[in-house]
């Protein structure tokens, strides 16, 4: 009874909690300097940046850098996770690393959906559309997956059906303004639920307004003709996508 007490009252496994929870503060603080970095050399003037040390200089440079995506790999990724019947959703725990609160889980979903919307207006060319419309016609023929495309400028105008074995004739209906607010009240106003459409895809120059309301809508991936930061929505949903190559 003696022996059975005293293991009782150790404190193993202490350490390996207390080291664990070591491990995801410094992360945490490792990206808060780096933020904070970031946000200094942005703040710093072109004058006063030569009086930097050049060591100095470089890492700071070298933490400003964003690290540029295939983003052809991360929906052919998704589009893998949808025919599976999964998706990635942050309401869930990673089960691999279930303290990263960054990293999101899998979720079952039934009925999947891919929402692809088009912008119209003239400063995309009908070129950019169709090879990029094409690119995902090929990713959605090895998934089988079906999809459909919206066109779109101040409002949605038109929609046609991408599937296995059709081609898809697309063309330019409407060619005015761009708003991106009409994409989310056209899904809101038909009732496409969060759970029913998993996947958002707009393709756009991102000339528009700076702020949406996108109805909880999160799994939105914009993917850019131009740069990713001239974006001109202020904290889009989803993820932002350079469609570079």
């Amino acid at each position: 009874t003696a022996d059975k007490v005293k293991t009782a009252d150790t404190h193993n496994g202490w350490q390996e909690a207390k080291a664990s929870r070591q491990v995801s503060n410094q992360v945490v603080r490792l990206a808060n300097i780096k933020r904070l970095l970031t946000s200094s050399w942005k703040q710093t003037p072109q004058r006063d940046r030569g009086l930097l040390p050049g060591n100095i200089k470089s890492q700071l440079q070298k933490a400003c850098q964003t690290r540029i995506v295939d983003w052809r790999q991360i929906l052919r990724r998704q589009f893998g996770l949808l025919a599976r019947g999964q998706v990635e959703s942050h309401a869930r725990f990673n089960r691999r690393q279930p303290l990263r609160m960054d990293l999101p889980g899998k979720v079952t979903r039934l009925d999947p959906a891919v929402d692809i919307f088009v912008d119209n207006s003239g400063s995309v060319t009908d070129q950019e559309i169709s090879q990029t419309l094409t690119t995902l016609e090929k990713m959605l023929k090895k998934t089988k997956l079906t999809a459909s495309v919206y066109s779109f400028d101040a409002q949605v105008t038109a929609k046609q059906k991408l599937h296995d074995g059709k081609k898809l004739d697309f063309r330019r209906t409407g060619g005015g303004g761009t708003s991106f607010q009409c994409i989310f009240n056209y899904l809101h106003q038909h009732h496409l639920t969060k759970r029913n459409r998993i996947i958002i895809i707009i393709i756009t120059d991102g000339w528009g307004e700076e702020r949406i309301n996108n109805y909880h809508y999160q799994n939105v991936y914009w993917l850019m003709m131009t740069k990713a930061n001239q974006l001109s929505v202020k904290e889009p949903p989803g993820r932002v996508l350079e469609m570079r190559g």
